[in-house]
This record gives structure tokens, sequence and C-alpha cells, in this order.
């Protein structure tokens, strides 16, 4: 599975030149994640992005490939909203997670505060669309950060992704406070 995520993602950094790219890289004391977004079109009303993520900690892996589409909240200015879905692949406690996620995004940069940014992601993989070991997985993210200069920001967040497994309770992949580095290309 890694070799896969490593392919995907040195295939779309080098077919995707007129578009942004954004490397996100965060660790905490337990896990370490990296993660990967570039712009697929523009539009009028909005934009799509393709993101792929993979986390590890000392027990678990975890990676993800998704589609979000996002667009600004007219009445509430610099604030920008959007839906999606993630393919989760995960090794937890020696079970295997294939699991699909719908989720929401938002993302707040208010220009009077400055370079301040706010960020919060969820996405919830219901039983229906879990397979393997998996019954449920849930992805949550909130962070808050600070561009430093226009292509890199620095942020804190609390992430917390857990998975139902079979025959078994509720287990955390991930649960946290973690410290990150954003890089736009």
């Amino acid at each position: 599975m890694i070799r896969w995520l490593v392919f995907v993602l040195v295939v779309f950094s080098f077919t995707t030149d007129a578009y942004s790219q954004t490397v996100d890289i965060n660790a905490s004391d337990d896990s370490a994640q990296i993660a990967f977004r570039t712009l697929l079109g523009e539009e009028i009303f909005g934009y799509s992005e393709f993101n792929a993520m993979f986390i590890y900690t000392s027990d678990d892996k975890l990676g993800s490939l998704g589609f979000d589409v996002l667009g600004d909240l007219e009445v509430v200015p610099d604030l920008e909203l959007g839906v999606g879905l993630k393919l989760y692949g995960a090794d937890v406690d020696d079970n295997d997670v294939l699991s699909l996620g719908l989720g929401a995004v938002f993302r707040y940069s208010p220009i009077p505060l400055g370079g301040l940014v706010f960020l919060g992601t969820v996405y919830y993989s219901p039983h229906i669309l879990s397979f393997l070991d998996a019954d449920r997985l849930l992805e949550s993210d909130i962070r808050l950060g600070y561009q430093i200069i226009p292509r890199a920001t620095v942020y804190i967040g609390y992430r917390y992704i857990w998975t139902d497994i079979e025959d078994k309770k509720k287990m955390t992949v991930d649960k946290g406070i973690h410290a990150g580095l954003t890089l736009t290309f």
C-alpha cells in the first residue's frame, strides 16, 4: 500500500504543473502525517482538489485518497466550504480497513487578521461503506495556523481518527495535538 501511495504522489506531482500543489507535514509525539493536495480545476463558483494522505503511528498505518469540491460563501467573505469523499486503507491493530468516507471541509482566512487561518475537516464512513474488518471510520481535524509567507503556513491542530472493527470495540488510530507546516508550490 505504501508503494502505491508514493507512486500516486509522484505521478500527481508531475502531471499538474499548471495548478497549485500543497504539501502538508505534521507530527506529534505519537504520530507523523504527510498529505498532498493539488488543484484539479477551477471555475467561477469554486474549485476541485485531489488529496492524498498517509499517517503513521507506532501501532497503526492509515492512508487515503480523495476528492473535494470547494467554493466561497458569499455572505461570509474569506470563508470556503466544501464537500468530498475519501477512500481509506489502513492496518489497525493487525486488522485490515477499507472505507469510503463522506465529508465536509471549511477554510477561513479573514484578511483583517493578517495571515490567520482556521481549517476544519470531518469525514465519516458508515457501516454500509466500510469493508474488510471495518464497521465504521471517522477522521476529524481542526487547525489554527498563521501564514508566515504567502506560500508557507505553520499551524497547531487537534486530530481524532477512529474506526470500529468487527467483533471489537472502537479503536483509536490517532488522537491529540499536532504541529505542522504547509507549503504551496
